[in-house]
């Protein structure tokens, strides 16, 4: 028995997340969160569109070839909070074939509503737009000495979460006190790693430019240098490694430096046992939380998805008798901070725990 086949009592994820640093950060080390990409397909109010392709007057958006642009939202303020009761996913045969599919076992997930619901933890949630969009969410100053301890507060939530990201950039601007956190995500419509990123980072360029042609210049504060790109958590540039197939074949996929080493180091610990790692899929989430003074820290969360065969003999053939189950399951690498000090500041490793 481990952490992720232990009992837990009702609650015990929320607690988890809405008590002292000590069990917040327990919260990251143990467990892959995964937060649900939209509720109710609510995206956002939409402001305005930034222009991609033909026409666009930066070279990185211009030298696009996504045939649409890009949508502008900001989370209106009574969709900001949301209230969510989390769970741990159980494993199951034949699991996620991709990198934060739910359906894997061993992950964090949400039930999540808009609606006040008791023994819910409220939290501010910035979802993505599977349509390719910018999306902003202003959190308001909240004053000091309300911090953890006030954290079921539905009007002061002390938690944050994007969706999950899976090739998704995160920006931010403004002060700790008062910060706003850009989601975007979408076709590009560009082929290199590098061009990826810095096509969003010229779409948050001219996002910031437009709502400082509104006016929002004071209110938002200033763009601030760090974010988050695929870079950081699914891809490294030059970075692949191996993916055999259910069949047997295999194929080279794009990957972090990061996972092809927990592959390495899960194949090598794996290699005398009745378990065949195929896989390690990368993916993160992004999350804050807000300390007594009332300035919020952001986090990304790296996680692989696990995919493995598990051989097993029937014991009523004496021949042959040998199948193969195929599962997934997560598990949180890294954790690092990203903003206000950035990811030199703090980076906290987690043990590579057992798959089954």
């Amino acid at each position: 028995m481990n952490h992720y086949t232990k009992a837990r009592p009702a609650g015990y994820y929320n607690d988890l997340l809405i008590g002292d640093d000590n069990d917040f950060h327990k919260l990251l080390r143990k467990y892959s969160i995964c937060p649900t990409n939209n509720i109710n397909k609510y995206y956002g109010k939409h402001l305005g569109d930034i222009r991609v392709g033909h026409g666009a007057a930066d070279a990185d958006l211009a030298a696009s070839t996504r045939s649409e642009d890009i949508k502008m939202r900001r989370i209106e303020s009574n969709r900001k909070i949301a209230y969510i009761d989390l769970g741990l996913s159980a494993r199951q045969q034949n699991g996620a074939n991709q990198a934060g599919d739910q359906t894997a076992g061993d992950m964090i997930t949400f039930d999540a509503t808009y609606a006040v619901t008791a023994n819910y933890v409220p939290v501010y949630y910035l979802p993505w737009d599977d349509s390719g969009a910018s999306v902003r969410l202003t959190i308001p100053t909240a004053g000091a000495n309300q911090g953890p301890s006030h954290a079921i507060n539905p009007a002061n939530p002390y938690s944050f979460f994007t969706a999950a990201i899976n090739g998704c950039s995160i920006f931010f601007r403004g002060t700790r006190r008062n910060p706003t956190i850009f989601h975007c995500g979408g076709s590009t419509g560009r082929q290199a790693i590098d061009d990826q990123a810095h096509f969003w980072e010229s779409v948050m360029i001219e996002f910031a430019a437009t709502d400082d042609t509104r006016g929002k210049q004071a209110k938002l504060g200033a763009l601030s240098p760090l974010s988050v790109d695929k870079r950081d958590y699914i891809t490294t540039p030059g970075v692949k490694s191996t993916f055999i197939g259910p069949t047997g074949t295999s194929s080279k996929e794009l990957t972090t430096a990061r996972a092809k080493s927990y592959l390495n180091t899960l194949k090598s610990k794996h290699s005398l046992s009745r378990i065949s790692i195929e896989s390690v899929g990368p993916w993160a989430c992004v999350l804050g939380r807000r300390d007594d003074a009332g300035d919020w820290t952001f986090y990304l969360q790296e996680n692989a998805t696990i995919t493995y065969h598990q051989l097993s003999r029937n014991p009523l053939k004496l021949m042959g008798g040998v199948t193969s189950d195929s599962y997934s399951v997560c598990r949180p690498l890294v954790y690092s901070e990203i903003f206000p000090n950035g990811p030199s500041h703090v980076t906290v490793r987690a043990k590579i725990p057992k798959i089954v």
